[in-house]
């Protein structure tokens, strides 16, 4: 009878812990979904970010957003201050079952590092529950005479599998000199295209195929583009070079055309 009881007794247990760490996910993702840079409790920080302030600067710990979320994962963004001088954040995704179990954690995930004269931001220009695009841009430069020594862009491509796990795909470099390039970083939205002439749209759409080699038929943009430095015609067909990203872009690009 004894051992009955106490069976019974650590199944309960059991159960309110399972319940108790259930009820816990449920208050973080309470925080998430009312919006950006709300404070997670130390509790919560603690648990399933791993998080301890270390700092009266980098004191707390913030949610930033749902990332992606699908019938068996969710992923959330959480940044802190560095505690440097300057703009210092850092940002770090998790990926949780909707039980609030623990998949996959990507420290790093996002940042932002500035003083006057330099930044290095990494931020996530495109996500899904597959697929998440990593843009790194580095840039020098004199704040006081606003002059700009160097910009480099890369992206990275984050995948993320059936079992919740990220799988680092190839990086790839951007050519800055393009005059259209955050075409192949970042998504258009309406507002970047309501001022744009009908020309101005057809070279920001082909700016992108001829960004991957595309060798033009037209005599026009044959002549255009071999004016430009970064411009390498390599191939018949780019098709399947384009990224997500840039996709998107172009179908867009092609509504404000035909408008």
């Amino acid at each position: 009878m004894k051992t009955i009881l106490l069976n019974l007794l650590i199944l309960i247990s059991f159960g309110n812990l399972f319940s108790q760490t259930e009820n816990d996910f449920q208050d973080l993702l309470k925080i998430f979904k009312q919006g950006n840079d709300i404070e997670i409790p130390n509790s919560l920080a603690k648990k399933y970010f791993n998080y301890t302030p270390i700092s009266e600067i980098g004191k707390a710990l913030y949610a930033k957003r749902i990332v992606f979320e699908n019938e068996n994962f969710i992923g959330l963004s959480a940044y802190s201050d560095c505690g440097a001088g300057g703009i210092c954040e850092h940002t770090d995704l998790i990926i949780f079952s909707h039980d609030g179990k623990i998949i996959e954690k990507l420290v790093g995930f996002e940042s932002d590092i500035a003083d006057c004269n330099f930044e290095n931001i990494r931020y996530c220009s495109f996500s899904s529950d597959s697929l998440l695009i990593i843009v790194n841009k580095k840039t020098e430069g004199d704040c006081i005479s606003d002059t700009l020594f160097s910009n480099s862009v890369k992206i990275e491509y984050l995948y993320i599998l059936t079992n919740g796990k990220i799988k680092k795909g190839l990086n790839r470099i951007i050519d800055t000199r393009r005059e259209f390039y955050t075409l192949s970083t970042d998504l258009l939205q309406s507002k970047d295209l309501n001022d744009k002439s009908k020309q101005e749209l057809e070279v920001m759409r082909n700016e992108i195929f001829a960004a991957h080699g595309y060798k033009f038929k037209s005599e026009n943009w044959i002549k255009y583009f071999s004016t430009k430095d970064w411009y390498e015609p390599n191939f018949e067909n780019v098709e399947n070079q384009l990224t997500e990203i840039e996709r998107k872009n172009i179908e867009l690009i092609i509504i404000y055309e035909k408008k």
